[in-house]
Parts: structure tokens; sequence; C-alpha cells
């Protein structure tokens, strides 16, 4: 850590006192080895907190996703992470954990087993966050950097009545427009947090999350005290700091300001005002400055003190002095955030205290507040807009129209309150774009250049498509040499003239048609017969039956007077073929096709409440899929896709990208390498769901073709270790226990002699012959499972973990076919990991 000091101005005249002369102290955080980019950092402690409510359905969550798998690559082995999820209620998910490869692995399959369900509830979340930091050791508090990251899309205003911890930082993060910006401020300002937002783009909240971890996981000093002291005659008027707290000794000659930590590359700009009095012209001392901090090691480490002097002319020299631009810049800065701020806390303070006191506010006491914010902040920031250093941020918190309250309270207002973040500690945050981020360190100023290189390759990618192929076809080519000859320009005038000719003879022709015979004949059509349970699919067939024969616009249209008898008529009878008698009679009172139609609905997928309840438990039931470890591709995908015709049917309309990405999301782990070479070669916007389910397909096939061998090898493995067991405590033949132990896992006769003769080769002495009773010998092998899984032998109770379970299952279900002398119970189940069996 660096300490310098710059004054104001070069010095103030002997003859008067100034009390409130301005020093800036500036504290900069270096690496170890003096570089900007430490190759080593203290060891984080993250809690990730994610909203995972209804909210977050879609888009937001896949982003989501993506964003925290991009934060677990970035962390390094010396890092943990815990996972929090919540919704109405909480739900840790994952311990502190290192970052090895293991670790990482498992991470990243808690996030992708996200899914969105429930209402918002914030206080409990951040609490929950808070114990699993509290509960670290000692030595792991004072070593390691603790923090929690926070990420909402939504609304909750009990959280201003919650107590929340102040002893870890919670960096919140706001995702989409409709999330609450005061309330991520409120608990960001109350734990010395940071407050990101992210509203236009949801992908952008990946570069966030990559913004804060460049910082956090550069940590490379902690504990910084910064000690200040005056000489006889100078006191210290106040120290502005911003968030960091400071203090002002009893005799107002000593001072303090505290940085939790510091990442590298770090500045950290300070305001000491010292009370000058009128002294004797010459250099005065009138400031030492020292401190202390810890860098990577526990070790404490002492700054060096400096001494700061100002020149003290005679008052007709003092023209000669001069003033440092940096310092005044800083000034300026430091006025125009209090400022700020005041006018902000005031307006808050009045809301939080009429929501405490009513519980919470009506829609026109919302509208209310933010009209009055809006207009109060307006009229301050305007003393503002022709700074310099200030003229974009003005633009973006003063929106063009900000009497809209709506639109203000999206842009403007979310804003505003990160740049007031920002500055307050004087780190980066992500107001809704990394281009806007101030106090940017080295490590984030790579990130913010990597999103500035994405943005500009995927605009000069819209800007200039790939041309067009040449032509290959016959028509192709003849349109080219159409082009090429010099009287192509009658080209247009010509095609004009063929479209206009074909268009009248096709009118002629069904004029003449249409009094005979149809247009088109589809020939007998065999309509679907709608039943209780077959709504979705039926409606879907009924639809491509509709369009065949033209009368689908019948349906959908808005206008009923625009579409014809006729045309209405065959659309109802079309309907009326497909419905059994009962349905019939209770529509025979719709004169509309449209009104049969929509009533059909009703009655199978019910009101707009009952259809919103359904649709509930039908996305849930989507983010829930998993494909199983036995289960095909197609078997998988038929489940999906009927969930998500379902879905379709209720009027709610999935996006083929979302589902693909859901898809892959969902394999096990055996297709884990494909999908990920799919997700990194692909571009998932643009592929069909068929194109990823017969990539999988062929994967599967090869998988087809080693399975038996690796199954057999794996298997194998797992029988020699239960049969070396078994033959010690039976007194058997080793070799012929794996034998029978891998047939029975295997279930494959045919491989038996394949088996034996491996297990032959691994078997130890042959201790005794073997007295074959298979009841007896499954059971024992059983036993010894239990007991090396920690049940022992007493009793005949053993409370187990599930993967232990699924081969006593096999083991005894073979064993009771064969002489129906060994039986096995689940007793009870705890959670999805752990049984208790009786035999």
């Amino acid at each position: 850590v660096k300490v310098q000091a710059f004054t104001a101005n070069s010095g103030y005249p002997c003859e008067k006192t100034h009390n409130m002369f301005p020093v800036m102290v500036r504290v900069t955080a270096l690496d170890e080895g003096g570089g900007s980019k430490p190759q080593r950092h203290v060891g984080i402690d993250i809690v990730a907190v994610l909203d995972i409510s209804g909210s977050m359905f879609g888009d937001k969550l896949e982003q989501m996703k993506q964003a925290m798998t991009n934060v677990i690559d970035k962390l390094g082995n010396d890092d943990r992470l815990s996972i929090v999820s919540f919704e109405s209620n909480v739900y840790r998910l994952m311990e502190l954990t290192y970052m090895s490869e293991q670790g990482r692995r498992a991470a990243r399959e808690k996030i992708n087993e996200l899914f969105t369900k429930g209402g918002t509830n914030m206080g409990p979340a951040l609490h929950e966050g808070a114990q699993i930091l509290r509960g670290r050791q000692t030595q792991e508090m004072s070593s390691r950097v603790g923090c929690i990251v926070f990420l909402s899309d939504g609304l909750d205003d009990g959280i201003f009545k919650e107590t929340i911890s102040p002893d870890f930082p919670a960096h919140t993060f706001g995702l989409g427009d409709d999330h609450d910006p005061h309330a991520l401020k409120y608990i960001a300002d109350q734990t010395s947090g940071t407050y990101s937002f992210v509203n236009k783009d949801p992908k952008k909240i990946n570069y966030a999350f990559q913004l804060f971890i460049a910082g956090i996981t550069s940590v490379a000093a902690t504990s910084v005290e910064i000690t200040l002291g005056t000489p006889d005659g100078v006191l210290i008027s106040s120290i502005a700091s911003g968030g960091y707290p400071n203090k002002t000794g009893a005799d107002r000659r000593s001072g303090t300001v505290h940085i939790n930590n510091m990442y590298a590359g770090d500045k950290k700009n300070f305001i000491v005002y010292l009370v000058l009095p009128a002294t004797k012209e010459g250099k005065q001392k009138v400031l030492t400055i020292g401190g202390q901090y810890h860098g990577l090691s526990a070790v404490s480490k002492q700054l060096a003190d400096i001494d700061v002097s100002v020149m003290r002319p005679l008052d007709k020299y003092s023209s000669k002095l001069s003033e440092d631009h940096d310092v005044a810049e800083e000034l300026a800065r430091v006025k125009r955030l209090n400022e700020i701020r005041s006018a902000y806390e005031a307006e808050e303070l009045a809301r939080i205290n009429q929501l405490k006191a009513n519980g919470s506010l009506s829609p026109q006491q919302q509208q209310a507040y933010l009209a009055s914010l809006a207009s109060r902040m307006k009229t301050l920031l305007d003393t503002f807009q022709n700074v310099p250093a200030f003229k974009e941020d003005y633009q973006k918190m003063v929106p063009a129209d900000i009497r809209n309250t709506e639109q203000y309270k999206k842009s403007g207002l979310p804003y505003m309150l990160s740049w007031l973040s920002s500055n307050n500690w004087q780190r980066a945050t992500t107001m809704d774009d990394l281009f806007n981020a101030h106090f940017l360190t080295p490590g984030q100023k790579d990130v913010q250049d990597a999103s500035k290189a994405a943005d500009a390759s995927a605009a000069a990618a819209a800007a200039n498509p790939p041309p067009s192929p040449s032509p290959t076809t016959r028509w192709g080519k003849v349109i080219a040499r159409a082009k090429s000859n010099p009287c192509s320009y009658l080209l247009p005038s010509v095609a004009v003239a063929l479209a206009v000719a074909s268009l009248f003879l096709a009118m002629l022709y069904s004029a003449v048609e249409g009094s005979s015979k149809p247009a088109m004949n589809l020939g007998p059509l065999q309509y679907p017969m709608l039943a209780d349970n077959n709504y979705a699919a039926w409606a879907i067939k009924m639809e491509a039956y509709m369009r065949a024969q033209g009368v689908w616009d019948a349906v959908v249209a808005k206008d009923h007077p625009k579409v014809s008898a006729r045309k209405n008529q065959m659309a109802l009878a079309s309907i009326y073929q497909a419905i059994p008698e009962g349905t019939l009679f209770l529509l025979s009172q719709k004169k509309t096709a449209k009104s049969a139609w929509e009533a059909l609905k009703t009655m199978h997928i019910g009101d707009q409440r009952l259809r919103d309840a359904k649709l509930q438990t039908l996305k849930l039931e989507f983010e829930g899929l998993r494909m199983k470890e036995t289960e095909s591709v197609d078997d998988f995908a038929v489940r999906l896709t009927t969930v998500v015709n379902k879905i379709h049917a209720l009027g709610e309309h999935i996006e083929e990208p979302y589902t693909v990405k859901k898809f892959l999301r969902a394999v096990p782990n055996k297709y884990l390498q494909i999908a990920s070479t799919i997700e990194q070669f692909g571009d998932l916007n643009t592929m069909t769901l068929q194109e990823v389910i017969g990539r999988l397909k062929v994967h599967e096939e090869r998988l087809g073709r080693l399975g038996a061998t690796e199954k057999e090898n794996e298997l194998l493995t797992r029988a020699e270790w239960i049969a070396r067991e078994e033959a010690d405590h039976l007194s058997r033949d080793a070799s012929k226990v794996y034998a029978s132990v891998a047939k029975i896992l295997l279930r494959d006769v045919e491989k038996e002699n394949e088996l034996l003769t491996h297990a032959e080769w691994k078997a130890r002495e042959v201790v005794d012959q073997l007295n074959h009773d298979a009841s007896k010998v499954y059971a024992s092998v059983a036993k010894v499972l239990l007991g090396r899984s920690g049940g022992g032998y007493g009793g005949d109770t053993y409370r187990v973990s599930a993967s232990i379970a699924k081969i006593l299952d096999t083991l005894l279900t073979s064993a009771a076919r064969k002489e129906r002398e060994v039986k096995s119970l689940i007793v009870e189940a705890h959670g999805d990991n752990e049984v208790t069996l009786r035999l």
C-alpha cells in the first residue's frame, strides 16, 4: 500500500487563518511484487444469494445461470463459494466449498438445477448468507475476505422492516427493469456493499458479475488503517471519506480512516480539512500521515510516515501560489456526492417511515413519491449539468421525460442510486452497462475492454452480413446471365407485368372453377376426437386441419364481421365433427367458430386464474425436468415436448432456443461432453430442437457400442471389492464370488465367462471349496456393504446411503427370488441421499 498527499493550494497567506484547508490523501494498493495485477490474492469466501422467484422464469434465469457459471470458472483454487437460492422460502444448496475442479463441478451442478417458483422474500435469504459467513472458524474470519453476492429481479417492501446484519458486505445486482432499486440500494447501504443493475439487456449480467469478480479476486490488502496527526496549532476540522469509517480524536489533532479491503490497483481519495492558524512567514508542516495494513500474509505491515507541508507567504505574494487541478476535481466530486446523497436520503427516509407505519404504499402513494423525488433531483442535478466530468452521468440520471414516473423508475433512478454507491465507495459498479463504470482497477478495465470488443464485433456482424452465395441453381445462373445483359434494366418491369398477369389468370380460374367444386380437394379428413385428457394435442391437430381447409381465420380473427358467413360455418362444422355428443349439446348455442373454440378452451383449461395456476405448475415441471441415466434421448424428448406443448396450449410461448438450452442442461453426466461441445461450437439461438436431439442420438449410439465394456469394468471393480470382503468373511473361493456378484449387478449371462476369467486372475488364495448357497451369499454380501457404510452388524436395522441401498436392493431381490428367505424393507427416507433399511 502506498500513501500520497496533495494540497488544494501550494500555500496560504501567513497572516490569515483558514478553517477548512483541504488536503487530499490518496491510498493506492499494489500487489506484493509492485505491479498492478497480482499473481496471488487474499482468499475469498463468497456466498451467492440468488432469486429464483416466478418472475425469473425464462431468459433471466438462463442468463443468471450463465453468469454464475462464469463466476465459478473465474474463482481460484483458494477461493470458496456457497450457494443460497430463495423465493418465498430459502434453500442452502451448497456450503462454502473450495473451487477445485471437483468443487467447480459440484457448484455448476447446483446452478444448473435451479428452477423458478414462488414469491420474493429477501430478508431471510440475506440472514442465511450472513449465517454461512459467520459460521467460519476464527482464523478464517481474520485471514479471508467474506462477502455476499445478492441477485434479484423482484420487489419486497418487507426488507425495509428487516434487521439486516452489517457484518458482511452484500453486493447487490438488480436484473430487469422491474427490479426494485430502492430495496437493493438499501441492502447495499446497510451492509457496506455496492449496488449494480442491468435493465436493458439481461445478457449484460454476465459482464456485471465478471466486473465484480475481477475486483474481489484481486484483493491485495486488508484491514488498511490510515493514521493522521497534526503539529501544535494545526487542528483537524473534518474528514471526508465517503462510506469508509473515519474517526477524529477528542483533541482534534489525530484521526484515522479504515478500509476493509483494497483491490490491486485500487485508488482511494480522502479529503482531510485542516484548521490553519496565522503564523510566521515560511514553510509550515501541517500533517503527518502513516498507517498499517495486512497483505497476503497475516503479518501486519507498517506504512512509512510522510509529512505534508505548505508555504505560508505574506499576503502580498499569495498570487504566486498555485492550485492543484486533481484536488479541485476531487473536491467537486465530493460536493456532488454529498448533495445528491442528502437530497435522495431525505426523500427516501420519508418513504421508509411511511412504509413502516402503514405496512405498504398504495400505487397512488408510490406515484406521488416518485414524482416528488424526480422533481427534487432534477432541480438539484440541473446545477451540475454543465460540469464536463458529470455531463454523461447527468444525461443518464435525468431522462428526457422525467415526469413519466414509470420511465424514471426504470432508468434515471437506478442509474443515480448505482452512481451514489460507486462514488460512496470509490468502487466500480455496473450502471446498466460497463461503459458507464467509474473507479475501474486494471483487472476490471480488461473486463470492460472485452465487453466493448464483443459489442463492436456484434455490431460489425449486424452491419456487414455475409455476402449471398453465388448462384448455383439453373434458375440462379439464368438470372445472373440476364443481369449481365445490356437490357437488364427491363427486368423489373417485365417481372411486374408477369406478376399482374399471373394474378389475373389465377382469379379468373378461381371464379370459373369455384362454382362447380372447391379450390382444393383434400379428401375425407379424419378429425381427432376430443377427450377429457387430450385437449393440448387435440388443439394442435385441429389447428393444422383447419389451416389446411383455409378456415382457421374464423377462430383467431379479432373482428368477427370481417369473417365470411360461409367460412365461419365451415369452421364451426369442423369443430362439431371433432367433439363428443355431450360437448356438442353444450356448444349448440354458439353461433361463431371463435366463441365455440373459446368455450372449449375454458372447459378444458379453465378461466384465467385457473389457467395461470396450471401454467405455473407446468413451468415448475418444465424447469424440474431431468433426463434419467437409463432414459433414451427420444423418451426424454417426448417428455420435454409434451410439457412445452401443454404450456403453449395455455397461451404461453416458450422460445425454441430456451427449450434447446433446457434440453442440454438436463442431460446426465454421460452426455455432458457432447452437450458442452454443442454449446461451445453451435449457435443455440438458431439451432432447432430436432438438430440437438439428432446430435445427442449419435452420441447415444456410440455410448451403446461402448457401454457393455465400460459397465463391465465399472461394476466388476465394485464386485471385486465386495467379493474380497465376502471371501474373507465366509472363507469362500473369491473368484467365484466375484463372478456371482458381477453377474447379479450386470444381469448379463453372456459376460459371465469373461468376468470369471478376470476374477480368477485377481483372486487371492482359495481358502475352501465353495458350497454355494445363493441366498446366504447374497445376504452376507449385503451385510458387508452395510458394515462398510457404517451400519454395523448390531440388530437388523441399518441407515445407509441411497447408492448403497440400490446395490442392496439388487442383491436382496435376487436372493429372495431364488430362496424366498431374504427380504428388504425401506422403513424411512431421509431426504434424497439416505434411507433406513430393515432386513
